[in-house]
Order: C-alpha cells, then sequence, then structure tokens
C-alpha cells in the first residue's frame, strides 16, 4: 500500500481497527447470544481471535505508518534515530555474524557520512510480534516507530502477559483453559481500547511529525 500523504495513512489506520472492531463485537455478541451448550466451545475459539487481532492490529498499523514516513523524502539527519537504527539494522546483523571489522567500519561510514541521503525502510525490514506480543515487546515495537504508549498501558501490562497472552498460549497448545463470555468479551474490550491508544499515538506522530528530530 502506498501512503504518501497524512490523510491516506491516517484513513488506511482507521479502517484497520475498524473491521477489526465490528468483528470482535459480532463475534462476542454470537458467543454471548449461542446455544450454552457450545457458548464454552465458542468463547475458547474466539479468545484465541482476540489475542490474534491484537497482533495483527498492531503490526499493521505500525507497518502502514513506517511504510508512510518512507514516503516522505526526508533524510536520514532530518529523522529520529530510530529510523536510522532501522536502515542499519541489517547491516549490523551481517557485521556481527561475520565478526570481520570491515563490516563494522561500512556502517560506521554510513553513520558519518552518509546521513544526507534519502531515508528508505529496507524491503526486508518488518514489525516483528515474535507470534507473542507481550508488554515487552510491544515496547520494542513502539521503539521501532517512535512512540510511547501512556499510562492506560503500563497498567495493562499484567492483563496483556497474563490474562491475554498466556490464556491465548494455553489454548493453542491444547489446554483445557475454560473461558466465559463476560472473561472474552472484557479481553475484546480491553483489547481494542489498547489498540486505539496505539492508533492516537500514531495518529499524534503523524499530524504533528514526530517522526522529525527537534
Amino acid at each position: 500500500m502506498k501512503l504518501r500523504t497524512s490523510q491516506e495513512v491516517l484513513d488506511a489506520i482507521d479502517g484497520e481497527l475498524a473491521w477489526r472492531t465490528k468483528e470482535l463485537n459480532n463475534l462476542c455478541s454470537g458467543v454471548s447470544e449461542g446455544r450454552a451448550s457450545f457458548s464454552g466451545h465458542s468463547a475458547r475459539a474466539a479468545f484465541v481471535l482476540v489475542y490474534a487481532h491484537w497482533e495483527g492490529g498492531v503490526k499493521k498499523c505500525a507497518t502502514y505508518y513506517l511504510e508512510y514516513v518512507s514516503r516522505q523524502r526526508h533524510s536520514f539527519d532530518e529523522l529520529r534515530t530510530n529510523f536510522v537504527a532501522i536502515a542499519c539494522a541489517s547491516s549490523m546483523q551481517s557485521a556481527a555474524l561475520s565478526g570481520k571489522l570491515q563490516q563494522y567500519a561500512q556502517v560506521v561510514d554510513f553513520l558519518l557520512f552518509n546521513q544526507a541521503e534519502r531515508y528508505r525502510k529496507p524491503k526486508l525490514f518488518e514489525i516483528q510480534a515474535e507470534s507473542n506480543l507481550s508488554s515487552t515487546v510491544m515496547d520494542s515495537i513502539c521503539f521501532n516507530v517512535g512512540v510511547q504508549m501512556g499510562a492506560h498501558f503500563e497498567l495493562s501490562r499484567q492483563f496483556i502477559d497474563r490474562s491475554l497472552l498466556k490464556t491465548r498460549n494455553a489454548i493453542a497448545h491444547g489446554e483445557p483453559e475454560p473461558i466465559s463470555s463476560d472473561l472474552l468479551g472484557e479481553a475484546s474490550t480491553k483489547v481494542l481500547r489498547l489498540l486505539g491508544d496505539f492508533r492516537t499515538e500514531l495518529q499524534n506522530a503523524i499530524v504533528q511529525r514526530l517522526y522529525l528530530r527537534k
């Protein structure tokens, strides 16, 4: 998706969360209104999807944002250092694997002498949720895109790590983890709020051009 204007990326992020919100709301309603004999099984399956929307929503919105920044035609020395780190990440990893000083020197040369070049996000760089979007992994993603989640996220760490992630893993690995329709609805509501918070941070970064160095 080619996101060149602020309105295009804002619409893309809004659209991403809109369909996820609709699906989760419909899913939770279906479970609560379904046959009692199947509600427990349905809630277990639906809980896995709640987590999937948490991971998928964060990855998609973050990717849209990075794509937008890449198309603003700014040079490296105009952007915050997290974008420079993204551009250098693969080179630094290659240097570390080779153990050769020459490859490290190439990275140093770039950092010293090529900062006026136009920034382009490496094609191979992807937002990594590690299939387990814990609060710690979310911290890393926020660093990658240069935003900070607020106080609500800090208060939600235990929910993310113990309630959402731990429960999803138990179900996905075949454990008989019981899920009620109320617990499902609560998890869905919290995930949608966290996604909304992330959207707000990205929107602020876009509108206020927080990707630029001060």
